[in-house]
């Protein structure tokens, strides 16, 4: 393990040292969460970024721009399709409020 050298307000220091004993570890240790985590936001961040490239490459839409509404438009599929019981008006499957306009 490679040691540092930072430099911070000494009242921002002991306030972090406080916290990390009331937690009890130490603030080399926080610090060392801290970076694990600062540098695994990009990988992860750049595992996203290329699950949607791949997504997009197994997708074509022939240039065809949707509309918002087609965006956002569910459907029902499979099991969860339920038939509309004879008599009975068919209700939106978007969402409760839909319909008070």
């Amino acid at each position: 393990m490679k040691n540092i050298t930072l430099s911070a307000d000494e009242y921002l220091i002991e306030a972090a040292r406080q916290r990390a004993a009331a937690e009890r570890t130490t603030l080399n240790a926080q610090f060392r969460r801290w970076l694990e985590d600062y540098v695994g936001r990009r990988r992860r961040a750049d595992a996203a970024m290329a699950a949607i490239d791949s997504l997009r490459a197994g997708i074509s839409t022939g240039g065809r721009r949707f509309t918002r509404d087609e965006m956002n438009e569910r459907r029902a599929t499979g099991a969860s399709t339920r038939p509309t019981p004879p008599g009975a008006a068919p209700t939106s499957r978007l969402s409760p409020l839909a319909d008070r306009g």
